[in-house]
Formats: structure tokens, C-alpha cells, sequence
């Protein structure tokens, strides 16, 4: 007997056993959706992985950098302050409710990255399916986003003590986390 026609069999048939288990799974519910459950490894690895990697590769085309001058950083903050620290906390200040309640956790944004400016930038205007994680392009000019990024590069040198100095100086009220409670924004409040 050839081989050739065994091997062909052989791939079709573990494909086509493939396809019967993803539409048991698929049909039966018998995969746990409830973000409270977590992924397991395999689960966790592969859309980590995807996430990655897709956003390394889109954000290759993305123009721009961070602005420098210290207006940009403040307002930067502002934005940060009035739609981030909800999800992704800040130094001294936790996550709110829904951050704590999202699975995946966003990422603790205080914590040393290794994404690029691009990266970040890219999330914030098209944001992550699945993760939570919403496209501020829709909403936000570049010019805000390139702000905030310039401000998340900041916050893993940033203690709470210095968080809460910003807070006071650039107009966002204590308690406030996750609202839009700035003072001098004007109709640019999120």
C-alpha cells in the first residue's frame, strides 16, 4: 500500500476531529466564559501571545512621538486621571471596582514596560478586544493620546506621594478616580 494516500487520510481525519471537538466545546458551554474563573495556561499563553505580537506588528505604522514640553505631560496626566486610573490604578491609587472585577487584569501601568511608545499609543487609540480595553481613538485626537503616553512613561517613576501632589496641582480632586472631576479642561472632558 502507498503511503501517500494513508498520511492524506490520516491529516484529513485528525482535522476533521478537530472541528467535531471545537463544536462540542462550542455547543456544550462546557468552557467557563465568567471572567471571575480566569484562563487556564494554554488559554492565558495563547492570547497573550496574540495580543503581543499583534500589537507589535500594527503598531509598527503608527507616526509620531511623545510630546516633551510640560503642558502636554500635565494634560496627559489629566486624561490619565479622567479615563485610566479606573482600570489600571496609578501610585496610591487602586483600581475602581470594574479594574478590579476585568479578566485579564489591565496591566498595573506603574510598573516598568517594555512596550514602545508606538505600542502604547496604538492601544490607547484602538484599544484590545477582549481585554477590556476600549479604542480612545474613536473619541480622543492624537495629540491626546500622544499625551498620555508621555504621561504613562512617567508613572513608574512616580511615587504616590508625587501622584497625589499632581492630583492637587493639576486640578483633579482627591477621591475622584475614574470620573471626569477636572477643573480647567474645559469641553475637552472626557
Amino acid at each position: 500500500m502507498r503511503k501517500g494516500p494513508i498520511i492524506a487520510w490520516s491529516i484529513l481525519g485528525t482535522l476533521a476531529g478537530l472541528v467535531v471537538l471545537a463544536f462540542v466545546v462550542l455547543f456544550t458551554g462546557v468552557y467557563d466564559v465568567a471572567a471571575s474563573s480566569g484562563h487556564n495556561a494554554f488559554t492565558f499563553w495563547f492570547l497573550s501571545t496574540l495580543s503581543d505580537r499583534s500589537v507589535e506588528v500594527h503598531s509598527a505604522s503608527v507616526a509620531g512621538s511623545p510630546p516633551t514640553d510640560s503642558a502636554a505631560l500635565h494634560d496627559g496626566f489629566r486624561e490619565y486621571d479622567g479615563m485610566c486610573v479606573g482600570c489600571h490604578g496609578a501610585p496610591g491609587v487602586e483600581r475602581g471596582p470594574a479594574g478590579k472585577g476585568m479578566m485579564p487584569k489591565p496591566p498595573d501601568l506603574g510598573e516598568q514596560s517594555d512596550l514602545t511608545d508606538r505600542e502604547i499609543f496604538w492601544i490607547v487609540d484602538h484599544g484590545i478586544k477582549l481585554a477590556g480595553m476600549p479604542a480612545f481613538g474613536a473619541t480622543e485626537s492624537d495629540e491626546t493620546m500622544w499625551g498620555i503616553v508621555a504621561f504613562v512613561k512617567q508613572l513608574p517613576s512616580m511615587s504616590p506621594a508625587q501622584y497625589s501632589e499632581w492630583r492637587s496641582t493639576y486640578g483633579v480632586e482627591e477621591g475622584h478616580e475614574g470620573e471626569a472631576s477636572h477643573t480647567d479642561l474645559g469641553d475637552r472632558t472626557p
